[in-house]
């Protein structure tokens, strides 16, 4: 998943992507990954 999504906002590097995620939602893309996954 994160592949697809760093690439649909072109980003050629996966670790900058993240610091960008981290920066702009206060939690790592993986933080936001589990938390969707437990959702109902």
């Amino acid at each position: 998943m994160g592949i697809t999504v760093a690439g649909a906002a072109r980003f050629s590097h996966l670790g900058r992507f993240a610091a960008y995620y981290t920066e702009k939602y206060q939690e790592s893309p993986s933080a936001t990954v589990q938390r969707l996954r437990r959702l109902p």
